[in-house]
């Protein structure tokens, strides 16, 4: 196993339409640069088929992202936190 040189990390919530298309622009731009890559994609409890899109995803193209799912609200709740510097 390669060590990798990028990590790409993806927030996604009801994503499910967009996801197919940025995934594959996004694969397409991280094999030009001929490194080792991953692609992290953390669903924050969607209400659409995102989950179901990022599951057939991580089927189909083997190594094309992997996923985290979290429960709904904490990849925002995280960010405003990060944002207003408070803990």
């Amino acid at each position: 196993m390669d060590l990798l040189a990028v990590s790409v990390v993806m927030p996604a919530y009801n994503e499910a339409v967009n996801l197919p298309v940025v995934l594959s622009e996004l694969r397409d731009v991280l094999d030009g640069l001929q490194l080792p890559w991953e692609i992290v994609v953390v669903d924050d409890g969607s209400t659409d088929a995102t989950r179901t899109v990022l599951d057939r995803l991580e089927t189909e193209v083997p190594g094309y992202a992997r996923c985290a799912w979290l429960q709904p609200g904490k990849v925002g709740g995280s960010r405003r936190r990060a944002g207003t510097g408070g803990w």
